[in-house]
């Protein structure tokens, strides 16, 4: 007798023979899964490694590379060795390809897996993770122990305000940095990034905590002392290659604004602040005002080329209360001030400079006004 089996028979047992088959090992098809990176912060200077274990469908040839938070190749780690089906596992030292340890910073991994085919199955975090907003609430400051807090949930990069309700800006307690989730604690003495006003007992003191999530797969390394990220970049130029292009996947959260900007140039903004002219010093090292005064408000020179692509203003408050408002910002900036209707004795003026991308420094100047 003949049997004849219907089209949709054929398929749920082609189904059911590959799902045998994969459950093997010999699928062939190296998709690539359970990527994970263990611890998530380590120091290259002490020894320690990072280990990636990921699993993959089937046999395949794997590249892996590490990349910087600025998507420049740090190094090959793996060049398409080949590698089983099943759970899989490599380590990096912290160096890159010329052996040197990086600078602290956040990395992440780039997993290629090639077939028997010829076709190449890619894992690479930045097009479906990273860059979700966050608020940081709740941050706390111990006065007496000079000590700010806060609770961290995931690895994300962060940066943390001090300022004055209606002031200014006074201290950038973190710029930007990557971090564990943990509970996080940062030292400050609630002095302004001039060491000359205290407002750490200020009621009107105020804390401006964000951040966004680190991507899948990354690992911060710590504990380099030698160099910073910023000269790590400038030193290797444009010889680095980049991460290649790949189609990002649509995802339903706020993106930070800063997920994309580079790394070395959305910080804080350094600048200065002096008197113009031959200006007589008092022995606190304040500079002796009277009637109107010129001050000099200067951006240090690694931060002018990215303010030249923003727009910014330059804010000047004396005793953390609003003077004036520059909203054309340039460098050098000169200040006209009337220092007649102050008080006689001892001032503070400080300087913001603001750009439209959320980017602010702040310095200080004491005066003493006769």
């Amino acid at each position: 007798m003949n049997r004849r089996v219907s089209f949709g028979s054929l398929v749920l047992l082609f189904a059911a023979a590959a799902c045998v088959y994969a459950q093997q090992g010999f699928s062939g098809r190296p998709e690539i899964k359970s990527v994970t990176v263990s611890p998530i912060s380590f120091n290259p200077s002490k020894g320690e490694t990072a280990s990636l274990g990921y699993q993959l469908a089937g046999p395949a040839k794997v590249r892996i590379c590490v990349y910087d938070a600025d998507n420049g190749l740090i190094r090959e780690l793996v060049a398409w060795a080949p590698r089983d089906a099943g759970t899989n596992g490599d380590k990096w030292d912290g160096r890159d390809k010329s052996g040197a340890i990086v600078p602290d910073e956040a990395y992440f991994f780039t997993i290629e897996a090639g077939d028997k085919t010829g076709k190449v199955h890619v894992f690479d975090p930045t097009t479906f993770s990273g860059g979700d907003e966050i608020e940081i609430a709740g941050v706390t400051y111990d006065r007496q122990a000079g000590v700010a807090r806060f609770q961290l949930d995931r690895p994300s990069r962060v940066l943390v305000r001090a300022g004055i309700s209606g002031g200014p800006l006074i201290k950038t307690l973190i710029d930007w940095v990557a971090l564990s989730p943990s509970a996080q604690s940062v030292s400050w003495d609630g002095k302004d990034e001039d060491d000359i006003a205290e407002v750490g007992q200020r009621d009107d003191l105020k804390f401006y905590a964000i951040g966004f999530l680190l991507p899948q797969a990354s690992v911060i390394a710590t504990g380099n002392s030698l160099t910073d990220y910023s000269a790590y970049k400038r030193q290797i130029g444009r010889q680095q290659p980049l991460k290649p292009e790949r189609p990002s996947q649509t995802r339903r959260v706020p993106i930070s604004d800063h997920w994309e900007r580079l790394r070395y140039e959305d910080r804080a903004i350094r600048l200065s602040v002096r008197p113009v002219g031959n200006v007589e010093l008092s022995p606190a090292g304040a500079a002796i005002v009277s009637g109107t005064c010129k001050a000099l408000v200067e951006v240090h020179a690694d931060d002018l080329p990215g303010l030249r692509r923003d727009r910014y203003e330059v804010i000047a408050y004396v005793d953390m209360l609003p003077l004036v408002e520059g909203e054309q910002g340039r460098s050098p900036y000169t200040l006209d001030w009337d220092t007649s209707k102050l008080a006689p004795g001892e001032h503070i003026l400080t300087i913001n400079v603001a750009t439209a991308s959320d980017r602010v420094g702040t310095t200080s100047m004491k005066v003493l006004v006769r």
